[in-house]
């Protein structure tokens, strides 16, 4: 049997994703469908609106059949580090046949744009580098070196989808990875759209601040999630703000360990203070620092993850299930003949992970009590619940 990944973060799960997830199974019906899914925070620097064994719950529902949870370490990195680990990560299962992700042109398009990444990489590399010394921001600096190279390059080749997939697909090349790629064209306004209409297919983006502002979302989201949404806590960034404030002001930790750190960023945020980090990253984001740049610091600043830590990144030999069905538990039991890493299925298999991937574990730990620190009923409840749906 096929055994296709998605790596996601389902922050929330909406039509979209369930989108991929029918293409998939149109395309091999009796294929399984293993999410590897950010949990308590994701990508952009944020707690996820729900909690992790919600998000796993409602991706089971949707016809996942198992779901791996992406260490947080790697979930708060850059776009370049969170694409090249995560694929890393299941090239070493020894278990996937493809990688499936969205994209936002069509197939031929996309390859394309991976065939000009592959045959350019490194003069990217380099005239980005030229521009961001003559003060241009990531994104722009990037851009421009791609119009230096070729002017006629769609500019959706810095779309954040885009660029997610084609470090996938570039990573998997670089590992000589026999596992194959499955683009899949997307239905919504993209990743960071906030712009509302009444198409069924809307992004995450947008989804979340209809969330918090108490709207219907039955149109836009899988009828699965909306009885999660009903019995749940939903988070955000400024629960966290009084630790911050303790971190920076009470302890004067400078930071200057911490991964993401830049001379001068915490003395940003720290002179643009306000009780709610929403406000602060507001005051503070410009074209050196974006928002999701100065959300990913504070959250690593605040669950101590340290360049170290990521430096040690290329020794991370395990991961963790925390749903799954029936054809899921089989997968897992394939896995102990497949590969080395460890799968954390007790709390006594974090016993044999060696010191470099306890920290990990550690962090992974840490991060689940930050994002339900709030809510004390289940801070316990880590290593109790898994979710299984037959």
């Amino acid at each position: 049997m096929i055994n296709i990944a998605i790596i996601c973060e389902y922050n929330p799960m909406h039509n979209g994703h369930l989108h991929q997830i029918k293409k998939i199974k149109q395309k091999f019906p009796k294929s399984n469908i293993i999410a590897l899914m950010s949990t308590s925070f994701v990508q952009r620097g944020e707690p996820s609106i729900i909690g992790k064994f919600d998000k796993a719950r409602s991706a089971l529902k949707c016809g996942v059949d198992l779901v791996f949870e992406i260490p947080a370490i790697i979930s708060l990195q850059s776009a370049d580090y969170f694409s090249y680990y995560t694929t890393f990560l299941l090239n070493e299962l020894g278990l996937i046949d493809y990688i499936s992700f969205g994209i936002e042109d069509d197939t031929e398009t996309f390859y394309k744009l991976l065939d000009f990444k592959i045959k350019n990489e490194s003069k990217i590399f380099e005239l980005q580098g030229k521009y961001i010394k003559q003060g241009y921001s990531y994104k722009n600096a990037y851009l421009e070196a791609i119009n230096e190279i070729d002017k006629n390059v769609p500019h959706s080749i810095i779309s954040p989808n885009n660029t997610l997939a084609l470090n996938y697909a570039l990573t998997l090349n670089k590992l000589n990875s026999k596992i194959k790629i499955l683009p899949i064209q997307r239905k919504d306004g993209g990743y960071n759209s906030e712009k509302l209409d009444k198409y069924k297919f809307q992004s995450a983006t947008t989804i979340r601040n209809l969330i918090k502002e108490n709207y219907d979302v039955s149109n836009y989201v899988p009828a699965e999630l909306i009885e999660i949404l009903k019995n749940t806590n939903l988070h955000n960034i400024d629960e966290y703000s009084n630790i911050f404030y303790y971190k920076a002001f009470i302890e004067k930790n400078t930071g200057e360990s911490i991964a993401g750190f830049e001379p001068g960023m915490l003395n940003l945020l720290k002179k643009n203070y306000s009780d709610k980090i929403s406000d602060m990253i507001e005051k503070s984001h410009n074209k050196r620092y974006s928002k999701s740049r100065l959300k990913r610091f504070i959250i690593n600043y605040l669950l101590e993850i340290e360049v170290v830590d990521i430096k040690n990144l290329d020794k991370i030999n395990y991961l963790r299930p925390i749903g799954f069905n029936d054809k899921g538990r089989d997968l897992i039991n394939q896995l102990k003949n497949l590969t080395d890493f460890t799968i954390l299925n007790k709390l006594v298999d974090y016993v044999t992970l060696d010191d470099v991937n306890r920290n990990f574990a550690e962090i992974d730990i840490r991060a689940y009590e930050l994002q339900n620190l709030n809510n004390t009923k289940i801070l316990n409840k880590n290593f109790k619940n898994r979710i299984y749906i037959k």
